[in-house]
């Protein structure tokens, strides 16, 4: 990333001066670099985001589960309960 902000301040100065000389292999490979650091970040940004969402439905999934059991006891003692005062 530096390396091509470096670059473009070159291009900058040489357009300046009428100098426009950029030796296209190497801008080539400076954007084939600049590439595959933006497609690895994404990927990093993808693989996190992905952890965190599987993290937070585990959360829930457990949290559905534990109301679930609460309900059932609840729904059970309120049954027992009604039968009892008929």
């Amino acid at each position: 990333m530096i390396r091509f902000n470096l670059t473009l301040k070159q291009i900058m100065e040489y357009s300046e001066n009428n100098k426009f000389n950029i030796d296209t292999k190497e801008f080539e490979m400076l954007l084939n670099s600049n590439y595959e650091l933006l497609k690895d970040s994404i990927n990093n940004s993808i693989k996190i985001s992905m952890d965190n969402i599987t993290f937070w439905f585990g959360f829930l999934s457990i949290i559905m589960v534990v109301f679930s059991i609460l309900g059932i006891f609840m729904n059970n003692e309120y049954l027992e309960r009604s039968k009892s005062i008929f």
